[in-house]
């Protein structure tokens, strides 16, 4: 019999597979099970193959591309056709393709995508990230070829898109344009790259520095996971360190209240290698130097404080071979800096091979300030020619803290001052350089220069010796009292008053020369010197009695006198002019003459009656003690009368009054109105009691 099917075609359908993407350089297999919708008695055949969508096949592919036939026996419902997926390292998300039939017999297909399946591939690699890899050069040789820094961007895995970004340079320790050519721009890590390089142009110069860094950033990320990454850029130091020296000078001589300024420099004695900051100096000014201000192109000081060291940085370049611009430190000099004064300086810089070289010491002698006192004089007015003459320079040093150890003298001689010789006080002096050295003239102290010389004709006339000291190692504040002058009338030694003595003579004794008697009291000078009395023929009152030596009368000095002939000898009549008191009776001889007494000078008894005109007994002397009690010269009421032997006129002499009961001052004693003696005095007493 016939059975005659009436069951319709079964419905065939490709189903979607998902598969894992194996490991870079492996493969795994995608199973596309090819079903129908009910077993069918007959085999079913259809064609396939694979299709790229997102996934790509091909030997660096995603997948192998796939064809053929295939068939589901009759009585099953499906079978399975393996496709080969393939591992890589790029990421590329989740990628598909797609698994397509045809030709299909003994079953249908009722819509389209039954006959398309879809393949989907997961990526294992994760979404990449741009790194900026941390790189380093060497500064490189100006004078050689220029260095190129390359930075390189990475990418941890390759990516199916390309990635961009921007870049740009700043940050770190490097100066943009000074140590490298800083630049921006944007970049592409094309699709399956894995890299980005960029080169920069690093500045190479001599100076020694640390290293120097800059940062490579990268921004605006598109295509990784990162949105901003940055690197670290390196400039590595390649100039050796120099050895740096200092030294320090003083441009002018230190002087007491005056200002002094020290230069300091600082020398690279390196061969490759230039410094620029980081070098400084201190100086602990000693005592006596006081701070006023320090400044120099190119250095930078601290505020000083007199507690702590100046300290100053040089911040200019300083290349190999270079010596620093001047630092020039300005101080006040006080006396406490002398005689001299030390002041040390040192450098200090980090990378300096040799500290043994890094200090400077300038020691300076200081001028002491003073004011030099000269006096010249020779001790006379006038002198003659053919005499040997005498000038003494002295020289005061009123400093109250210096020492002065050498002098300079100017003197040009007058002309007819011969053959000088030359005596200083202390020291050597040198006639030739006028030199005067080997001295130590202390504060307050006087040393002399005696210069002597012989007068020739030359000399005759007015002669003027002019001297200017001044000290050597010293400033003088005032030079208006370094210069003295001695002036001198030189005759030709003859004499202008023809008193016998010469007028070199005459200015020893300090006698006027032109005058023959100097002191006026009417002896000539060259009598005086020349009397066996020795009087002084500068002073008209030898013995100061009151009375003048001579004849003649001198102002309010003295009266005249007692050489009364003027001839220097002392007389019968005439009193000593050497002896105040020549005849001893204790009444100077200038009170004798001048009193009221008028008494002898020269007879200690004038008025003959015993008493002595005095209160007091020559040696020798007959008389006694005492008229004039007082020894004035002048009759006082209670004293008898010098001139008058019986002084109340009663007819008995002084001398017997004193030695009786009688007043020798009163005529009647007992006042019985008569006399103590025989005289009759007129109003008073009657002659009649000692008859």
């Amino acid at each position: 019999g016939t059975i005659i099917d009436d069951d319709s075609p079964p419905r065939i359908e490709v189903l979607d597979v998902t598969v894992a993407e194996p490991a870079f350089g492996s493969t795994a297999t995608a199973n596309f099970r090819v079903r129908l919708s009910a077993a069918s008695g007959f085999p079913v055949t259809f064609n396939y193959t694979t299709k790229n969508s997102t996934a790509v096949a091909g030997e660096n592919g995603d997948y192998t591309a796939t064809s053929g036939s295939g068939t589901i026996p009759a009585g099953q419902t499906q079978v399975q056709i393996p496709v080969t997926v393939l591992g890589d390292n790029l990421f590329e998300g989740t990628e598909q393709f797609l698994f397509q039939i045809s030709g299909v017999t003994k079953a249908t297909v009722n819509t389209p995508a039954d006959a398309e399946g879809v393949g989907t591939i997961t990526d294992h690699e994760a979404e990449p990230m741009l790194s900026v890899a941390d790189v380093a050069v060497d500064e490189g040789d100006p004078t050689g070829e220029a260095t190129v820094m390359v930075v390189t961007l990475s990418l941890n895995n390759p990516t199916t898109t390309a990635v961009t970004g921007d870049y740009t340079m700043s940050g770190g320790t490097a100066t943009a344009f000074q140590d490298y050519r800083s630049r921006s721009d944007d970049f592409t890590i094309a699709a399956g790259e894995s890299t980005f390089t960029i080169e920069i142009d690093i500045t190479p110069d001599f100076l020694v520095e640390p290293d120097e860094t800059f940062n490579l950033v990268v921004t605006n990320l598109v295509g990784v996971s990162n949105t901003s990454a940055q690197g670290v850029c390196t400039i590595r130091n390649d100039d050796t360190p120099p050895d740096l020296t200092i030294t320090k000078t003083h441009d002018n001589e230190l002087t007491v209240n005056r200002q002094a300024v020290y230069v300091v420099n600082i020398v690279n004695n390196g061969t490759d290698g230039a410094v620029q900051g980081g070098v400084f100096i201190e100086d602990f000014l000693p005592a006596g130097l006081e701070f006023v201000q320090a400044e120099g192109s190119g250095w930078r000081c601290d505020e000083y404080d007199s507690s702590e060291p100046l300290r100053c940085e040089y911040t200019s370049m300083l290349v190999p071979g270079q010596t620093s611009r001047d630092l020039e430190i300005v101080v006040n000099v006080r006396e406490d800096a002398y005689p001299s004064v030390e002041n040390v300086v040192t450098l200090t810089y980090d990378l300096d091979p040799d500290i043994t070289n890094n200090e400077a010491s300038d020691e300076a002698d200081v001028q002491p300030e003073i004011d030099l006192i000269v006096e010249k004089d020779d001790g006379v007015t006038n002198a003659s020619a053919g005499q040997s003459h005498t000038w003494v320079i002295s020289v005061t040093n009123p400093s109250e803290y210096a020492t002065i150890y050498e002098l300079e003298v100017d003197e040009e001689l007058p002309d007819g001052a011969n053959d000088p010789s030359y005596q200083p006080s202390e020291g050597d002096y040198d006639a030739d350089t006028g030199i005067w050295t080997n001295l130590e003239l202390e504060p307050g102290e006087t040393i002399t220069l005696r210069v002597t010389a012989t007068l020739g004709n030359a000399a005759i006339g007015t002669m003027e010796n002019t001297v200017t000291v001044e000290a050597v190692g010293a400033r003088e504040t005032d030079r208006s009292n370094n210069t003295a002058s001695d002036e001198t009338l030189v005759d030709d030694g003859t004499g202008c008053d023809d008193d016998g003595l010469s007028n070199e003579e005459e200015e020893a004794l300090g006698t006027d020369p032109c005058r023959s008697d100097t002191d006026g009291d009417g002896i000539p000078d060259n009598v005086e010197v020349g009397s066996d009395l020795a009087l002084d023929p500068t002073n008209p009152d030898t013995d100061g009695d009151g009375a003048c030596d001579g004849p003649q009368d001198v102002g309010n000095v003295c009266v005249g006198g007692e050489d009364l002939d003027a001839d220097g000898v002392i007389d019968d009549g005439e009193s000593d002019p050497t002896n105040p008191d020549t005849d001893g009776d204790g009444i100077s001889d200038g009170d004798e003459i001048t009193g009221s007494s008028h008494t002898d000078p020269t007879d200690p008894d004038t008025d003959g009656d015993g008493l002595c005109d005095g209160n007091t007994q020559p040696p020798g002397s007959d008389c006694e003690p005492g008229e004039d009690l007082n020894e004035d010269g002048n009759r006082d009421d209670d004293e008898t009368d010098p001139e008058e032997e019986d002084t109340d006129g009663d007819g008995i002499d002084d001398l017997t009054e004193v030695h009786s009961a009688t007043d020798v001052l009163d005529p009647d004693s007992d006042d019985d109105l008569l006399c103590d003696g025989p005289g009759n005095v007129g109003g008073i007493c009657f002659a009649g009691e000692d008859m």
